[in-house]
């Protein structure tokens, strides 16, 4: 007998070993429902964990942990298929009357290599396909693999080109398809279903299997003129698109809301905002560096308290209130900027590792989550480190306009600051912080040659009614919210309007873990979920009601 297909996908190899401690009542009814689900699986489709949990054992998932929000290929699904309901057979000792196996219900591989004309191995190889197989015991420690009759006749018509030569099973006539077409559009015309529903009518009418409904219906509207089709057919979405998508879910809309008005379904829209999460991780530069994911990296100094505290500077919205806290001066400890950097450092190499997971068509939303909370925390830490250098950064500006920068017109000078705090962040980003050497000497180096080109000149201060001009009440943008913006995606926009106070006190202080608005780092929604003792697929769910509370 055939050794026991290896699981490859966590979620399937998780709910294997959940599954065993079962009666072997439950298992039976588990073994129906695979061998019913793999029908309904495309090979370049994508699946959410929950859902496969769902359809395997007929109850929604709450303890399976984080790996609930991942989107499973559908190859990688039909890949497992089979190899979970063998260990459920296993697991339970199935015998031939558990199954009701009886004259032609089944075949054995021998039956199937026969009855298709192949070999032994190609049939085992079936399994990989979605073939759904059950181990069964004969007695006597004898046990068989068998292949119910259902889950042959839809693997058949699924797999005709594969397989057409087999003259063992019937096919479909010309008539009969063209009854599945008329009685198809009829169901869409009178009661509005979905391809997937008017399938499983159908296939219980006509006695074939759902998947043999489905690719006569597909092959009709693929070569029917656009006017004729039964079903929409939407393309996939564009990159475009895909930003679109995700702005909005960041605004805390549902994926089935965003669906509806963009002629989508919800796990449309929910693989277009994963895919256009990887594009912008992609683009900040993360997962195409040149770097050796080998390196040993001691992320030790990610447990540091001031790493994971004390990040909670804020720019002054107020020009005159702006130029004062620059003014203020703060004495950079050189311990605490090394430890920061050697923090962003070992974050940047998380990233990276992590983004060598992601999957370029269905990337993994636990994996996006991980990526994205350690470039949140990264962002806090270069804040961090940029408020220290504010000071230094006005007086070598000074220094070149020879007098204060108040004397400036004051749009002027909100142009200055705003250009000179991204040449700070600039060098932040380089600054690795080895042997102890201090952020200053980078950033006054910097300010020097950028300093070169301005050709603003100070009024003096002596010059009585001509001196100094008090900026107030002059506008400007948050310095720190100008830094977020390069990672625009990271931290919602509603949440620096100022809403957030106006929030329920559950709904702040979850927001307040999500996205590091306390001065602590930000968590993932695994940690968050652990926190609250729920799933990490609850926690984003209440993240998303949060969100979409506050925008009102």
């Amino acid at each position: 007998m055939p050794a026991l297909s290896a699981i490859r996908t966590g979620v399937i190899e998780t709910l294997a070993a959940e599954l065993r401690f079962a009666g072997k009542a439950t298992l039976v009814r588990h073994l129906e429902r695979i061998e019913g689900l793999a029908p309904g699986i495309e090979s370049d489709g994508v699946y959410p964990a929950e859902f496969l949990v769902f359809r395997v054992t007929g109850y929604r998932p709450e303890s399976m942990g984080a790996g609930l929000d991942e989107l499973i290929p559908g190859e990688a699904v039909l890949g497992d298929l089979s190899a979970l309901a063998e260990r459920i057979s296993e697991s339970a000792k199935i015998t031939e009357a558990d199954v009701g196996i009886a004259g032609e219900d089944h075949w054995t591989i021998d039956g199937l290599a026969a009855r298709w004309g192949v070999s032994r191995k190609t049939v085992e190889r079936y399994r990989r396909k979605g073939l759904v197989a059950r181990r069964v015991d004969r007695g006597s420690g004898h046990r068989a693999v068998v292949f119910m009759r259902d889950a042959v006749e839809w693997f058949e018509q699924r797999h005709e080109d594969r397989i057409g030569s087999a003259a063992g099973f019937s096919r479909m006539s010309d008539s009969m398809r063209a009854k599945i077409v008329r009685d198809a559009k009829r169901y869409v015309a009178r009661l509005g279903w979905n391809r997937s529903r008017v399938c499983e009518r159908i296939s219980q009418r006509i006695g074939r299997s759902m998947e043999s409904v489905r690719l006569v219906l597909v092959q009709h509207d693929e070569q029917a003129p656009k006017g004729e089709r039964i079903f929409r057919m939407v393309g996939a979405a564009g990159d475009e698109e895909q930003v679109e998508m995700l702005r909005e879910s960041l605004r805390g809309k549902r994926s089935g809301t965003i669906g509806a008005r963009l002629g989508r379904s919800a796990m449309s829209v929910s693989r277009g905002v994963n895919r256009a999460r990887r594009g912008l991780i992609l683009d900040a530069g993360f997962g195409v560096s040149a770097v050796d994911l080998d390196v040993a990296v001691d992320e030790g100094i990610l447990e540091e308290q001031v790493v994971r505290s004390g990040l909670d500077t804020r720019g002054a919205t107020d020009l005159a209130g702006l130029i004062g806290q620059m003014r203020e001066q703060h004495a950079a400890v050189v311990y605490e900027q090394t430890a920061r950097a050697r923090a962003i450092g070992a974050l940047r190499m998380r990233c990276e590792r992590l983004c060598a997971q992601l999957h370029p068509s269905t990337p993994s939303g636990r994996v996006l989550d991980e990526i994205e909370t350690a470039m949140r925390w990264m962002m806090l830490l270069r804040i961090e480190l940029a408020a220290t250098q504010l000071g230094l950064m006005l007086s070598t500006i000074e220094e070149r306009i020879g007098g204060p920068i108040d004397t400036l017109a004051p749009g002027r000078v909100a142009e200055i600051l705003s250009d000179a705090i991204s040449v700070v962040h600039s060098v932040v980003e380089r600054f690795e912080g080895a042997g102890n050497r201090r952020l200053a000497a980078p950033v006054g180096l910097s300010m020097a040659r950028w300093c070169a080109h301005l050709d603003d000149v100070a009024v003096p201060v002596t010059e009585g009614k001509a001196g100094r001009r008090l900026i107030a009440g002059y506008e400007v943008n948050d310095w720190t919210r100008s830094l977020w913006a390069r990672w625009w995606w990271l931290r919602p926009e509603v949440l620096g309007d100022g809403l957030l106070e106006r929030a329920t006190d559950a709904d702040r202080e979850l927001l307040t873990r999500r996205y590091g608005l306390g001065g602590e780092q930000p968590w993932t929604l695994g940690e968050l979920g652990e926190a609250m003792d729920t799933p990490a697929m609850h926690a984003g769910r209440m993240v998303q009601g949060a969100l979409r509370r506050l925008e009102g």
